[in-house]
């Protein structure tokens, strides 16, 4: 395995919480799957430099490295870094950095970053682009999806409202237990998403407006539907209470407590830029 490596305090730095992501590979997949149909690493050519930021334990890049012969994961959790080479191997290069600090690792030569269901997580995102900015050629891409409760769609089904609900009972039970800022501001937007309130949330004109402050300029988005067994949505929780539980008898009865609806709808906004810097 190929690493860089930095000192990084990552709250997914735990083998626990890197196992539970294989419990929702299925997202996962389909998302990569979904994104590749819109914008195909293939595109920009077989030898082009491709990163995966946010890269997790390697579903994504699994799909999107498919073919691609200068192919790297950057990825800030070690513990993340060595699933993915358990998956991956030597097929692939792997850094370990966070977004703000990735341009180091590349010598503004990479012709486009995909940074697929991870924008959310960092924390901050002026800092977050830039870096990811400092890392790609003039005129390469950036490609990246967001959902709720990051991003508000204009319409949302009955269903929508029903997951986001559960989410809601979910996340205030996990904050009982575990008080966390990232968890109350969590709730709090997808409260907001129910009511139709979008002012604390990105929606495309605000995302356009935001990257066009760091000098990128918009190619193209599209919105996808991920449905799945409702089963995806419970191993979600269960991979997120890992980052802030220990006790996996404790998580299990927090679960299995939320009703949740029949099955598991995920709607992503997948969005192209250029950049321009």
């Amino acid at each position: 395995m190929s690493t860089q490596e930095s000192k990084i305090d990552n709250p997914f730095e735990t083998q626990s919480t890197s196992n539970a992501y294989d419990t929702v590979d299925e997202v996962y997949r389909l998302s990569a799957l979904g994104v590749k149909s819109f914008a195909d690493p293939l595109s920009f050519g077989k030898d082009a430099n491709i990163v995966d930021l946010g890269a997790g334990t390697g579903i994504s890049s699994e799909i999107l490295s498919e073919g691609c012969q200068n192919f790297c994961l950057v990825e800030p959790s070690l513990a993340m870094i060595e699933h993915a080479n358990n998956r991956l191997g030597d097929k692939v290069l792997y850094v370990q950095a966070t977004a703000e600090d990735m341009y180091q690792a590349f010598n503004k030569d990479v012709d486009a970053v995909y940074a697929l269901n991870c924008i959310h997580l960092f924390p901050d995102l002026t800092k977050a682009f830039a870096g990811v900015a400092a890392s790609l050629k003039t005129g390469a891409r950036f490609i990246f999806n967001i959902t709720a409760p990051s991003y508000s769609f204009e319409n949302i089904s009955q269903l929508e409202k029903d997951i986001y609900q559960a989410n809601i009972n979910f996340y205030k039970e996990l904050n009982k237990i575990s008080p966390n800022l990232i968890l109350e501001k969590t709730v709090e937007l997808l409260d907001d998403n129910i009511e139709g309130k979008s002012s604390q949330m990105f929606t495309k004109e605000t995302l356009i407006r935001f990257l066009e402050g760091l000098n990128f300029q918009f190619s193209d988005m599209k919105v996808f539907e991920i449905s799945t067994e409702i089963s995806y949505q419970q191993n979600i929780w269960r991979m997120m209470a890992n980052s802030f539980l220990q006790d996996q008898e404790k998580i299990e009865t927090l679960v299995m407590g939320v009703e949740v609806p029949p099955k598991m709808l995920v709607k992503q906004a997948v969005f192209v830029f250029e950049n321009l810097n």
